[in-house]
């Protein structure tokens, strides 16, 4: 009876435990689904994300399946910076992500299988951990509290792009079989312990590094406790288990090595970015990415060294945790240490306290020269790890909460729960989704079957423009000029940085290119030459004034073209892709020489609304080899048919057009400024070439475009100032009053009127001086431009009337009276246009007192 009866109770245990794993296992899957919502909303038309890096993993799922099914090479592509291709030994190839994301890809499909992915790492690393810290506690309450930290550690949460770094399940499960080998020695728990090690590193190698600390501590920690330093046997077997976990992540490590060994992998794989360090304040200050008081916090995170990610800890789970050190210490110091080394290790070099470096060198600077510590690269990434032990130490309180209150399961579970949505409540964040949506566009090239490259605009290197460019490659397959890869080898980008557009482009995000570059052809031929068949400009990251810049540049007609592409061939043709609007230049046979394309116009405005200048694109075509150089005569003609301005300037300084040649398009960009006198209306724009040296005036010009111009609004008025002036400077400008002075918050307004006596062929600066009359010294002045440096004198017609505002900045001026003096001077000379009073007689150092100020 008492054999049967232990065996009824052994499968009752069973059944619960059973129970007790589905439980943990469903409540984690739905504090999953809440937390990350809408993620799992989503399944199959978004996926998770913040800085687009998911379309890099997803890039790199789909290459290993793709190239495992295909026999090719694993490690090299031409999908990317082609037509070079690139090196991937040095890329970031999450092999356990891959091996679970293959089948549920099949079943799924590729973006729900990355966001079940994403979701069951969450789930994974809380289970993981609930499985380690019911072993340590023996309490299933305080384990499934622990293993929720580690799930929504809002460290990791925030790194939602990077699904292996943040995958720790493995770390908790290495630790727990660690922990069986050392107290019951059985060879099986080391095995496991070594397995889950090897899928540490296999998972990602740095995370091998990150989380080697914790594991290398918990060996050396139980060998001098437990005096195993007496055993050679157990030693022995503990160093064939690290050689186990050696070889089981040699065939996936090796290729790696031979490459950084031969030189394959660049140098800055391994170099530390040392800015990416953990402010210590920044484990107190809540996430940014809370729905309720993120935008209240923002301000702290702009101080911080790192800003994209939150090491924040929790206040509830940081109570807790000193409440466990209190209350358990010796379960405690271990994890306690740990939990101080890795928040130090977090630091990084230099100690960083609200966005200031303070002391002298962090303990990090002591072993970062090491080789496997500058593979990490990245100090704050160690709090992924933290997550660990922060939730082992919050565990033990609550276990002593539990076991100081004697409360019953129901209650402790009561408990539990109410701490738990304590944390969750601090801990939640607004979850970023990206659409999987691809244009239609890019669907449509498929059907083109060749092989060919295509060129995305803009070219942003590390940015989302490169990371989405790889997820629409799902779509299109065909090889991409850029690309984003882990480290970037550097000839895969020699292509690139050979092409002073592309280079331009990329290493100086030059988004507009007007008077940059002036042959089009030169720089697009070569795109040609490499079976580049598309440039393509895309309008979801290009300003409207990008975008015109780029279509005024290439000035012929796009292949396609829709509310989310503009795409061009970068072979245009005659006939094909464009039309000369007017022939120029003829060569001796009648054939053309130069012929005009378009035109561009881009009137620029002063805050006021008057036009101030006309940016005029022109794109030409030869027609032959041009052995001539031209000039280029740019005037406006208005409604009235009357030529207002004609001046002649090379028409491209930086190409002449004596290096112009047959076939070949080109870009040049001039300015017109218009003349403050011009009436308003329509206006045209005309031009003419004529040999550079001839003295003739050209006499017949063609129209390049028309804009409207908004006249300068002047006044006539009598002026009605608060006080009478009639301070006149020499025959130009006359000032009839002002109106009493304002002095507002340390800052003194004067609003004076201004007549022109004739108009001025020249702007003449105006200043304002408070003067100490006792000193003779100037406490405060202003020098300006009037009307906020948009209405120069040489604008003004005569007998016009300018009213201006200017303000004096009186805050280190002390209490006092002061006499406010007013006058004009030639800023490119220096020097004074003289003053004269109302009597005629000339003013002391030409400068017109004015009124006495009371500060």
């Amino acid at each position: 009876m008492d054999s049967a009866g232990s065996q009824i109770r052994w499968h009752k245990r069973i059944r619960w435990a059973q129970r007790e794993t589905l439980l943990v296992l469903g409540a984690y899957v739905a504090l999953a689904i809440i937390m990350t919502w809408p993620v799992a909303r989503q399944f199959g038309t978004h996926v998770p994300g913040r800085d687009g890096d998911a379309w890099i993993h997803l890039w790199t799922y789909r290459w290993v399946r793709d190239t495992l099914l295909s026999g090719r090479d694993l490690y090299y592509t031409n999908l990317l910076f082609f037509p070079n291709g690139t090196s991937l030994y040095s890329h970031n190839i999450a092999w356990v992500n891959i091996a679970v994301w293959l089948p549920l890809q099949a079943i799924f499909g590729e973006g729900a299988a990355y966001s079940l992915l994403f979701l069951g790492i969450l789930v994974f690393n809380g289970f993981a951990a609930y499985l380690l810290i019911r072993e340590l506690t023996e309490s299933p309450f305080a384990a499934f509290f622990g293993g929720l930290i580690v799930a929504f550690w809002p460290y990791n949460l925030s790194h939602h792009d990077h699904l292996n770094l943040i995958l720790i399940g493995w770390v908790s499960l290495a630790l727990l079989y660690l922990k069986r080998f050392f107290d019951g020695q059985k060879k099986r728990d080391l095995i496991l312990a070594a397995i889950f090690i090897a899928l540490i590193g296999i998972t990602r190698w740095q995370l091998l590094v990150l989380a080697g600390f914790l594991i290398g501590l918990y060996l050396l920690y139980r060998i001098i406790r437990d005096r195993l330093y007496q055993k050679p046997g157990i030693i022995g077997w503990l160093v064939a288990g690290v050689a186990l976990a050696g070889l089981i992540m040699l065939p996936l490590m090796l290729p790696v090595i031979t490459a950084t060994l031969s030189g394959e992998v660049p140098s800055e794989l391994i170099l530390e970015e040392t800015p990416y360090s953990t402010d210590l304040i920044a484990y107190l200050v809540p996430s940014k990415y809370h729905p309720l008081w993120g935008d209240a916090v923002s301000e702290f995170y702009s101080r911080f060294p790192v800003r994209s990610t939150v090491p924040f800890i929790g206040y509830t789970v940081l109570i807790l945790a000193i409440i466990g050190v209190a209350a358990k210490w010796p379960q405690t110091r271990f994890w306690l240490l740990v939990a101080i080394i890795y928040i130090v290790l977090a630091m990084g070099p230099r100690l960083n306290l609200n966005g200031q470096i303070h002391g002298p060198p962090m303990p990090y600077s002591w072993i970062d020269d090491i080789f496997f510590i500058r593979f990490v690269r990245r100090p704050n990434r160690y709090n992924v790890i933290l997550s660990l032990p922060v939730a082992i130490l919050a565990a033990y309180g609550i276990l002593y909460l539990q076991q100081r209150l004697r409360l019953r399961k129901l209650l402790a579970a009561v408990l539990t729960m109410a701490l738990v949505f304590l944390v969750l409540v601090e801990y939640v964040v607004n979850y970023r989704t990206f659409s999987l949506e691809i244009p239609a566009w890019y669907s449509e090239l498929t059907q083109q079957s060749e092989t060919f490259g295509v060129l995305g605009i803009p070219m942003e290197p590390g940015m989302r423009p490169y990371k989405t460019y790889m997820h629409y490659q799902s779509a299109h397959e065909k090889p991409l000029v850029q690309g984003h890869i882990s480290r970037v080898p550097p000839q895969a980008t020699s292509f690139i940085s050979d092409n002073l557009l592309l280079r331009k482009v990329r290493y100086e995000q030059m988004q507009v290119l007007a008077g940059e570059i002036v042959s089009v052809t030169g720089q697009l031929q070569p795109l040609a030459d490499a079976n580049i068949r598309y440039l393509i400009l895309h309008k979801e990251f290009l300003s409207g004034e990008e975008l015109a810049a780029w279509q005024s540049w290439l000035g012929y007609e796009p292949y396609h073209e829709d509310l989310e592409l503009v795409v061009y061939r970068p072979d245009p043709e005659l006939g094909r892709d464009f039309e000369l609007v007017e022939v120029m230049t003829t060569g001796p046979d009648s054939e053309v020489e130069i012929g005009l394309i378009g035109a561009t116009l881009d009137p620029t405005a002063t805050f006021q609304g008057e036009t101030e200048s006309v940016q005029v694109g022109l794109n030409w075509f030869a027609g032959r080899d041009v052995v001539k150089d031209y000039n280029i005569c740019l005037g406006i003609r208005s409604e009235a048919d009357q030529q207002i301005d004609l001046p002649c300037e090379a028409l491209a300084v930086q190409m002449p057009t004596s290096q112009w040649r047959d076939g070949e398009l080109y870009f040049t960009e001039h300015t017109i400024d218009i003349d403050p006198y011009l009436d308003g209306g329509e206006q045209t724009v005309v031009l003419a070439l004529l040999e550079n040296g001839s003295t003739e005036r050209p006499d017949d010009f063609v129209p390049a475009g028309t804009f409207s111009h908004n006249a300068v609004s002047r006044s006539f008025a009598a002026a009605d100032p608060d006080l009478i002036a009639n301070v006149a400077w020499g025959e130009y400008i006359f000032l009839p009053g002002f109106d009493l002075p304002v002095i507002e918050a340390d800052t003194l307004t004067i609003t004076a009127y201004w007549r022109a006596l004739n108009r001025m062929d020249r702007s003449y600066t105006n200043f304002f001086h408070l003067i100490d009359p006792e000193t003779g010294e100037v406490v405060a002045q202003a020098d300006v431009i009037p009307r906020g440096w948009s209405y120069p004198t040489s604008w003004w017609d005569q007998g016009e009337l300018v009213e201006d505002t200017v303000q004096l900045s009186l805050e280190r001026v002390p209490p006092g009276q002061y006499r406010l003096h007013a006058g004009w001077y030639d800023l490119e000379s220096g020097e004074r246009l003289p003053a004269f009073s109302e009597a005629g007689e000339r003013l002391a150092d030409d400068s017109a007192p004015l009124i006495t100020i009371e500060r």
